[in-house]
């Protein structure tokens, strides 16, 4: 690593600590780097990451900067940032989201569209990421990010179908059993893109997750819902 680099691990592992004072000039640097706006001759991708996780650091004991900043942790999950800058800005938000939760709570689908990132590395890091949130309570499985989340039942690695799978089966279905059977019709309106009934209306914002186009993908999310239900669920859902 660079000294500057370091520079900023160390100014991340120092702001950690509630009672050392941060002047706004060294939050303002910080949040320039990150933002690729600082007049350095080279900004890498890895550079801004390290900012990303050093601004990070001085959010988690400092609420009044978080509310500041996450906006731009937000902004740099957009597809057109490098795969380092997006990745540190999930973990940045995944740790503000356990200590601020009503904070971050409302972009928490923001996060979710990770899960149809073509880089498998992202998919996986989002997908591991929202586990733990959903394991310790700290987010709700409903709309877009439920979705979002089942829509990675499919996904073409088996190693992220593994860790949504066990997710579903291990945590959301034990903590309610009629989960699935409840967002059955809604899982299957989304995934073909249809929002004509004023009760199923997963569809509107989602459409980069409709699976219109892809029957096997489909099915195989429609075989592992219905695996989970019992012979009385499903009676009441075909009701």
């Amino acid at each position: 690593p660079t000294g500057l680099d370091r520079c900023m691990f160390i100014l991340g592992e120092i702001g950690l600590q509630e009672q050392v004072a941060i002047s706004g000039g060294v939050f303002l640097s910080l949040q320039s780097i990150s933002a690729n706006d600082a007049t350095l001759k080279d900004c890498t991708a890895a550079l801004r990451g390290h900012a990303i996780v050093a601004l990070g650091k001085l959010c988690l004991s400092r609420e009044h900067l978080a509310k500041q900043s996450i906006e731009l942790f937000v902004c740099h999950l957009n597809f057109r940032e490098p795969h380092v800058v997006r990745n540190n800005a999930l973990l940045v938000l995944a740790d503000l989201c356990i200590r601020y939760t009503a904070l971050v709570d409302r972009f928490v689908p923001c996060m979710a569209d990770l899960l149809r990132e073509p880089n498998e590395l992202l998919r996986k890091q989002a997908a591991m990421v929202i586990s733990s949130l959903l394991a310790e309570d700290y987010i709700k499985f409903r709309g877009d990010l439920m979705y979002r989340f089942i829509y990675a039942l499919s996904d073409p690695s088996v190693v992220i179908q593994h860790i949504v799978q066990c997710t579903c089966t291990e945590i959301l279905h034990r903590q309610s059993p009629t989960l699935f059977t409840h967002c059955f019709v809604d899982v299957v309106c989304m995934l073909t893109g249809w929002a004509e009934h004023p009760a199923y209306q997963g569809a509107p914002g989602n459409e980069s997750f409709y699976l219109r186009a892809d029957q096997s993908r489909r099915f195989a999310i429609y075989r592992f819902l219905l695996s989970m239900l019992s012979m009385d669920q499903k009676f009441t859902l075909c009701s």
